[in-house]
């Protein structure tokens, strides 16, 4: 047998020899009322009312050395390693250092410090010697353990159990640690998060898959979970998550949907939790929300707000105050984010936030868990896990010391979650905030229906009337030939908050191309422009806050600035440019387009001075050098008619045959007499 194996095996008999089924001492007359309720209630598996009983007689009775030793092992072994728990597990700690005072030579109160210290993330040394201490002491000295009651011996035994799952369960994640592929580059850390270094340079997934070592291995720990579970005369919670958990890995997920169903725990809201996640990773998204809502109202109050904390998502000083928000506060928040995070609401579930949900279901099932990411778990690897889920796999760069661990994502996987700075203010969140082009994003998703999830290519346009504004959103996604037989879905979200109606238009559609225009109110409003085809599995999307305003009567404004294909004579009607209008802003040096814009605010006849001047931008943004390097640059003066509302002009641009690719931008500026000037902008992309 493995040392490591039949260290476990003595580590079951240091709580298992305390006492026999078959002789059993009735509870002491001599003890306490409250150290006989307590004993009582942990007998019918209420630790929450053991917990309660011996708290109190600990300050009743604070000699007697019982109460402080079952009130600290209870305490850690009910806490896991999470960052929230740190509380309890520094009572477990004041309490068995107290039975120890009055009990030194305990083997079970040692050894339960020495577990208490590994679940601190303390010294492994620490704990290590506490725990050989505590199998030495049994050894020489059972008859120093108390004796208990059958049913504290089966919830012992439980325990005992467990830890040997967890031995086994440890050495399998070494085993794939030593299995990982070696990879030679020396990535870009791109954050740094506690212990883990997060990067973006080895999205490539090694070849050949997972050794059949491991998946020999991996099968060999199901089958010993399974047999611990049958061995037990009633279900152990860690067991039972570690059977889920593997079983998914493995590719089993029918068994694990199977196993959750009929539980056993006391605590079945967890198993409906797990039920959840199972479903999210099936992409079953109606009964995984079904699920998580279902336990979500059973769980226990502090897991519900473990669940349900979105401060990994946030930026520093938000996460902080998000912690003493009130519940109504912390609320308000978490809907406005998610509402904001959905992927797609041509989609009937918020599956981002159903992911987050998963996300939070893996992390408790970590506890006291191994895992491939090379450390123990703590609030790195927490964070880590909510913001990027759980990697495909890892590989291992080699170092001098240590090999480095580095978990790797899946490709395709896109931000969805905007950052905090617009959670205040979501009605004025620029397109560029939601661009799936950017790097290093700080937290990631992959929905499973699609293969591909893009920017959508698209113009929209922004025109005054005198009661209303009226949209003109154009799209084109051409440029991927995936979409260019594609069934899909198109639809136009526009909405004021999380809390109102939407308006809505959507329709099917073949193709890469269409367009909608409709008359709105003049008010600040989120736009989503989404395109989804379930069968191909792609989806496209812009979304962003459109300012919308009402420009009072007299006030010298100017509409977008609308790009067209060139038409003879360029168009003077926006029903002739909305028939013209481009989706792709893309264009070739030499090309010919046409641009189309209306004034308003002229109350008489006058002069109007227009200047149209294309710049090429650089990565930050801004116009790469000065007015004499425009590449186009024009001015011209007209006389605008008397009393008109919205007086309409277009112009035909011929762009130079030498431009050089990169991202443009045209400016328009309109200067009336005694008026600020006003402007317009529409960037633009030149390609080869």
């Amino acid at each position: 047998m493995p040392a490591r194996f039949a260290r476990a095996m003595m580590i079951s008999a240091l709580v298992l020899a305390t006492a026999s089924l078959d002789a059993q001492p009735p509870p002491s007359s001599q003890e306490p009322d409250l150290f006989v309720h307590a004993r009582q209630w942990l007998a019918r598996g209420d630790t929450a009312a053991a917990r309660g009983a011996l708290e109190r007689l600990t300050e009743t009775q604070p000699e007697f050395a019982p109460g402080w030793g079952w009130l600290g092992l209870i305490l850690t072994e009910t806490a896991s390693t999470e960052l929230m728990e740190f509380r309890q597990r520094q009572q477990a700690e004041r309490a068995l250092r107290r039975a120890l005072q009055l009990d030194p030579e305990n083997p079970l109160y040692i050894y339960e410090l020495g577990v208490l210290t590994r679940k601190q993330l303390g010294s492994a040394n620490d704990a290590e010697r506490l725990i050989d201490r505590a199998l030495r002491l049994a050894d020489e000295h059972p008859d120093r353990v108390a004796p208990v009651s059958a049913a504290e011996l089966n919830l012992l035994r439980r325990l005992a159990r467990r830890k040997l799952m967890i031995e086994l369960q440890a050495e399998f994640e070494r085993l794939r640690r030593d299995l990982l592929p070696r990879r030679r580059e020396d990535p870009r850390c791109g954050e740094q998060v506690g212990r883990v270094c997060l990067t973006w340079e080895l999205a490539r997934r090694p070849e050949g898959g997972e050794p059949d070592t491991l998946r020999a291995a991996r099968d060999t720990l199901l089958a010993r979970l399974e047999e611990a579970a049958a061995s037990l005369p009633e279900a152990d919670e860690w067991i039972m998550t570690q059977r889920v958990r593997y079983l998914l890995e493995a590719g089993r997920s029918d068994e694990a949907l199977t196993l959750v169903t009929t539980c056993g725990l006391r605590a079945e809201w967890w198993c409906t939790a797990m039920a959840g996640h199972i479903r999210q990773s099936r992409g079953e998204f109606g009964a995984a929300d079904s699920a998580f809502s279902a336990a979500l109202d059973r769980m226990p109050v502090e897991v519900r707000a473990f669940m349900s904390d979105v401060s990994a998502l946030l930026d520093d000083e938000t996460a902080r105050g998000y912690v003493w928000r009130t519940n109504a506060e912390r609320d308000s928040l978490e809907r406005r984010l998610w509402w904001l995070a959905d992927p797609l609401y041509l989609t009937p579930h918020n599956d981002r936030r159903l992911e987050h949900l998963a996300r939070r279901v893996m992390v408790r099932m970590q506890a006291d868990a191994g895992s491939g990411f090379g450390v123990s778990w703590g609030p790195d690897v927490t964070e880590v896990v909510t913001r990027h889920g759980w990697p495909l796999g890892w590989v291992k760069i080699p170092r001098r010391r240590r090999d480095q661990i580095i978990a790797y994502y899946e490709e395709r996987a896109r931000r969805f979650v905007p950052p905090t700075r617009w959670l205040e203010a979501p009605l004025a969140i620029p397109a560029s905030v939601w661009s799936f082009d950017l790097r290093d994003p700080f937290s990631t998703y992959a929905p499973l229906y699609v293969t591909s999830f893009q920017s959508l290519e698209h113009q929209l346009a922004i025109f005054q009337r005198r009661d209303s504004v009226e949209l003109l959103a154009v799209y084109d996604q051409s440029a991927d030939p995936a979409w260019t037989d594609a069934d899909a879905e198109v639809g136009l979200f526009l909405m004021t908050d999380e809390r109102s109606t939407a308006r809505v238009i959507r329709r099917p559609t073949v193709g890469p191309r269409g367009s909608f225009r409709l008359r709105v109110p003049a008010t600040p409003t989120l736009m989503s422009l989404e395109l989804f085809s379930e069968a191909d599995s792609l989806a496209a999307r812009a979304r962003y806050g459109l300012p919308l305003r009402r420009v009072p009567p007299g006030v010298l404004a100017v509409s977008s600035l609308l790009v067209t294909e060139a038409a003879s004579p360029t168009p003077e009607t926006l029903d002739r440019a909305a028939s013209l209008a481009r989706g792709s802003l893309r264009v070739q040096p030499g090309e010919r387009l046409a641009l189309y814009w209306e004034v308003y605010g002229i109350d008489e006849a006058q002069p109007i001075t227009q200047t149209l001047v294309a710049y090429k931008l650089d990565e930050r943004g801004q116009p790469v050098g000065g007015s004499d390097d425009a590449p186009l640059s024009l001015s011209w003066r007209d006389i605008a008619p008397e009393r008109v509302y919205a007086w309409a002009r277009s112009l035909r641009v011929d762009l130079p045959r030498d431009l050089s690719p990169g991202r443009y931008v045209f400016l328009l500026q309109v200067t009336a007499r005694r008026r600020e000037p006003v402007r317009q902008a529409r960037v633009f992309l030149v390609e080869k």
